[in-house]
C-alpha cells in the first residue's frame, strides 16, 4: 500500500471535518416557505441532481399485485422442471393491456432446485406465500457449484436508431435537465427514449491522473438513458438531470434515439426466501447469486430473504434500468472474504432503486460496479457486521444517492488507485444523505467534480486507503437534516406533486368460479381510503364492466384489475388483479350432498338431477376449504343417487363434487365439511358386550349411533351427560360400529363386538 505524508494543515482540516458544523441545514439544498426544494448552484451552474427518477416505472406507478394465473406446489426431489414448466406455460399466455401475463403462486413449502431457473418472457411474476423458511415458500439450492438461482434476462440489449446529434453546449453542469444539439429539425420529439453518450478526451484522463492505473478514453465512454420531455428548437429537456459534467475541454457528447424491444419487462419476484447448501463458512462451491436481472427494465424483487449465497442477493447488471429492490435481505453469505464476493445488493445498471433492505456479514453490501451511469438510489437500508465498505466500488460511477443508510463500518467514496486492476476514482456526484456509519471517507476528484456527505453521523475524513485527497463537501456532520429527512423522498414527492398526500392500498378477495349466464356481480374489493374502486377487464371476450359490476359474456378467463387513482388527499393505490374463470353452464344439478361418519370412513352422498351430457363425477377433498385435490372418480350412470366412501382422516375435511361434461366443461357442487377425531378420550366398555354398553368421557350433548356392516343405522341415542348407557339386547351377535357425533368435538368411531 502506498503511504502518503500530509501536512499539519490537512490535520486541521480533518479535525474541522470530523467536528462538523452545528447546523441542521444544508447550504446546497433547502426548503422555501412553500416547502419546495431549492438548490444553490456553484459558479458554473452545478447543483445537486434530482436522483428520484429511479425504480419501477420511474417511481410514478406503484408496483401492482398481479393476478395469479398458475399455482405450483412443491414436489419431492428436484423441483427445477416443476418450476420451469410452470414458467414456460405462463410464457405462452398473451400479455394483457397492463403489460402482464400473470403471476405464478408458489404454495408454501420447500422447493429443492438443482440449477438456474430462467425467466425470459416479459410479464411474469413469481410469488411465494411468505419469507419464513419453515412456514412460507422456500427455495433451496442443493448443488455444490456456483450458479444463479433465478435469472431474469431479456433477448438482447438496447439498439440505436436515427441520426446521432452532437451536443453543442460548451459546458453542461451536473444537475441540469437541458442539452442543446446540432440541427435538431425533425430528429427528436417529446417522448423519445434517448442515449446521451459522453466520450472523454485524453485531457480528462490527465486531469484525474488516471493513466497510471490503465485508464483510456475508449474505456470510459458512458451512455445515460433519458427521455425527452420538451423540445424547443435545438434544445432538449430531459426527464432526469445530467449527473456528469460535459465540458468540451475534457469530453464530447452525442444524443441518439434508442429502442429496447429486446428487453425483459414487467417481471417480478416476491414474498419468499431462498438458501443454499454449503460445506463451510468460507466455501466457494455452492449457489452464488440469488437473483440476477440482465437486459431488463421495469422489474422488481420485493420481500425476498436470501441466505448463504456467495456473491449476491440481487444484482442488476449493466443492461438494466428502472428496477426496484424492496424489503429484501442478504443473510450470512458463505465465501472467502476477498474480492468479487459478498456484494449483497449491486447496481450496475441505471435508474435503479434499492430500499428498505438489510444485510448481515456482507462485504460491499450496497454497491455499484464500474462506469455505472446514474441516477441510482440506495434508500433506508441497513448493513450489520460489515466486512468492507459501502459506496461506489470503482471506475467512475456517477450520480448515486446513499440516503439513510445505516452501517457499523465504512461508507466511502475515494480514489482507490491501484486496487483491483486499477479502480482509480470510484465515483463522482455521489451523495451520502443523513447516513450513519463508523467512518466516511469523503474525497472529491479533481476539477469541478465533487461528492457530498450531508447530515451524516460518524467520523468523516479525507484520508483514504492511499492517503489524503481533497475533501468532498461535508455539511451538518453528526446532525441530521431534520427539515429534509430523506432527500430521495423529498425529490420524488416534489417531482410527482405528492405533497402531503397519504398512501392507500386495495383489499381484493379471490374471485370464485362463475358460469356463463350468471348475473352481474360486484367483487369484494375496497380501498383503504374509502374512495371508490374502478374495475377493468383485460379480456372483454369473457367479461366486461357494466355500471361498476362484472358482466360475464363468454367462457374462459379474464384478469379483473382493481384501481383507485387517488384524489387531493391520497396517492394512487397499487393496482390489484384477480383472475376470473367462467365455465359453460351444465344442466346438471347436484342436490342434497352430505358427508357423514360411517362404519368404514366418511360416506359422501349426493343426488343428481338433469344428468345430461355428464361423463363423470370427480370427488375432491381439501384440508382447509380452499385447495382441493382429486380423491376419486365415479362414472355417470344415469342414476339419481351416488355415494363414495373415503377413509377416516383426523381433523377437518372438506368435500365437493366436480361434474365433468363430455366436452370437458365442468361445474362444482357446494362444499360440505366433516370433522373426525381419531383418538378421543372416550371409554367404551365392556367390549365385547352382551347387553349394556357404557360410554364415558363424553363432551357436550353428542349423538351415539350403532351402525351395521351394511351402513344401516340400527340405534340412535342422545347423551345428556358425560356418561351414557346403550341397550344392545335386541342386536344379533356380530361386529358393529359406534359413531359418536358432536358439534363441539367432531365425530369418532369405535368397533363393537356383540356376543
Amino acid at each position: 500500500m502506498k503511504i502518503k505524508i500530509f501536512s499539519f494543515a490537512w490535520g486541521i482540516l480533518l479535525l474541522l471535518i470530523s467536528n462538523g458544523s452545528f447546523s441542521q441545514t444544508s447550504t446546497l439544498v433547502s426548503l422555501d416557505t412553500t416547502g419546495k426544494l431549492v438548490y444553490k448552484p456553484d459558479a458554473k451552474g452545478n447543483i445537486i441532481p434530482d436522483f428520484s427518477g429511479v425504480g419501477y416505472k420511474n417511481g410514478e406507478v406503484a408496483i401492482p399485485t398481479v393476478a395469479v394465473v398458475k399455482t405450483v406446489y412443491p414436489v419431492a426431489g428436484d423441483n427445477l422442471a416443476n418450476i420451469q414448466n410452470a414458467i414456460n406455460e405462463v410464457a405462452k399466455m398473451p400479455i394483457g393491456a397492463d403489460g402482464f401475463r400473470g403471476a405464478i403462486l408458489f404454495k408454501a413449502g420447500i422447493y429443492s432446485v438443482s440449477n438456474t431457473v430462467q425467466i425470459t418472457a416479459s410479464g411474469i411474476v413469481l410469488r411465494g406465500q411468505g419469507t419464513d423458511t419453515t412456514t412460507g415458500t422456500h427455495f433451496y439450492a442443493p448443488t455444490l457449484s456456483q450458479y444463479t438461482l433465478f435469472n431474469f434476462t431479456g433477448k438482447g440489449g438496447l439498439s440505436t436508431t436515427g441520426a446521432k446529434k452532437s451536443i453543442t453546449n460548451p459546458y453542461i453542469p451536473y444537475g441540469t435537465n437541458q442539452v442543446v444539439v446540432s440541427s435538431n429539425t425533425g430528429n427528436f420529439k417529446v417522448g423519445d427514449s434517448i442515449l446521451i453518450t459522453r466520450t472523454p478526451d485524453t485531457a480528462w484522463i490527465t486531469l484525474l491522473t488516471m493513466a497510471q492505473w490503465g485508464w483510456t478514453t475508449s474505456g470510459y465512454i458512458i451512455s445515460y438513458q433519458r427521455k425527452v420531455t420538451a423540445v424547443n428548437g435545438d434544445t432538449l429537456t430531459i426527464d432526469a438531470p445530467m449527473v456528469d459534467i460535459i465540458d468540451t475541454t475534457y469530453s464530447t457528447a452525442i444524443v441518439v434515439k434508442y429502442k429496447s424491444t429486446n428487453y425483459l419487462r414487467n417481471c417480478g419476484i416476491e414474498n419468499m426466501s431462498m438458501s443454499c447448501a454449503y460445506t463451510s463458512d468460507t466455501a466457494e462451491n455452492h449457489a452464488w447469486d440469488g437473483i440476477d436481472f440482465t437486459n431488463a427494465m421495469n422489474c422488481w424483487a420485493r420481500k425476498v430473504d436470501v441466505y448463504y449465497f456467495g456473491y449476491t442477493a440481487v444484482t442488476m447488471y449493466v443492461s438494466t434500468a428502472w428496477i426496484t429492490v424492496d424489503s429484501c435481505k442478504m443473510i450470512d453469505a458463505k465465501s472467502n472474504i476477498t474480492g468479487e464476493r459478498r456484494y449483497s445488493f449491486e447496481i450496475d445498471g441505471q435508474h435503479t432503486l434499492v430500499k428498505n433492505c438489510w444485510t448481515r456479514n456482507g462485504r460491499h453490501d450496497y454497491v455499484n460496479g464500474g462506469r455505472v451511469a446514474g441516477p441510482n438510489v440506495f434508500y433506508n437500508s441497513t448493513a450489520t457486521i460489515q466486512q468492507n465498505d459501502i459506496g461506489p466500488h470503482m471506475r467512475w460511477s456517477t450520480g448515486i444517492l446513499f440516503d439513510n443508510i445505516v452501517s457499523n463500518a465504512n461508507q466511502d467514496v475515494q480514489n482507490r488507485e491501484s486496487f483491483g486492476t486499477g479502480h482509480g476514482w470510484a465515483g463522482s456526484q455521489i451523495m451520502f444523505w443523513n447516513c450513519k456509519a463508523g467512518t466516511f471517507i469523503m474525497q472529491k476528484p479533481q476539477g469541478d467534480y465533487t461528492n457530498w456527505a450531508i447530515g451524516c453521523t460518524g467520523k468523516i475524513t479525507n484520508v483514504g486507503s492511499f492517503g489524503a485527497q481533497t475533501s468532498g463537501i461535508v455539511e451538518s456532520n453528526n446532525k441530521r437534516i431534520a427539515a429534509i429527512p430523506s432527500l430521495y423522498m423529498a425529490q420524488l414527492n416534489q417531482r410527482l406533486g405528492i405533497g402531503n398526500k397519504k398512501a392507500q392500498t386495495i383489499a381484493y378477495d379471490t374471485l370464485p368460479i362463475h358460469q356463463l349466464g350468471d348475473s352481474d356481480f360486484v367483487p369484494a374489493c375496497s380501498a383503504s381510503s374509502g374512495l371508490p374502486i374502478t374495475l377493468t377487464s383485460l379480456n372483454p371476450n369473457v367479461a366486461t364492466i357494466v355500471n361498476g359490476a362484472i358482466h360475464i359474456v363468454g367462457i374462459g378467463t379474464a384478469i379483473i384489475n382493481a384501481a383507485q387513482v387517488g384524489d387531493s388527499n391520497y396517492t394512487a393505490a397499487p393496482v390489484y388483479g384477480q383472475l376470473l374463470t367462467v365455465q359453460a353452464a351444465l344442466p346438471i344439478q347436484i342436490k342434497n350432498i352430505t358427508a357423514t361418519i360411517h362404519s368404514n370412513g366418511v360416506l359422501i352422498n349426493w343426488e343428481a338431477a338433469n344428468e345430461i351430457g355428464v361423463e363423470k363425477y370427480e370427488i375432491e377433498k381439501s384440508d382447509n376449504g380452499n385447495n382441493f385435490t382429486l380423491i376419486g372418480t365415479l362414472n355417470a350412470s344415469k342414476s339419481t343417487q351416488y355415494k363414495f366412501t373415503y377413509p377416516f382422516q383426523s381433523g377437518n375435511s372438506y368435500f365437493r363434487i366436480k361434474s365433468v361434461a363430455q366436452d370437458g366443461t365442468y361445474c362444482f357442487s357446494k362444499i360440505v365439511k366433516v370433522t373426525y377425531i381419531s383418538n378421543p378420550s372416550i371409554s367404551v366398555y365392556p367390549n365385547p358386550v352382551t347387553n349394556k354398553l357404557i360410554v364415558s368421557g363424553l363432551v357436550g350433548k353428542p349423538t351415539l349411533s350403532i351402525i351395521n356392516s351394511s351402513g344401516v343405522t340400527l340405534l340412535t341415542q342422545k347423551a345428556f351427560s358425560s356418561s351414557c348407557t346403550l341397550s344392545l339386547t335386541n342386536l344379533k351377535a356380530g361386529v358393529y360400529t359406534l359413531i359418536i357425533s358432536n358439534d363441539l368435538t367432531g365425530a369418532s368411531s369405535t368397533k363393537i363386538i356383540k356376543n
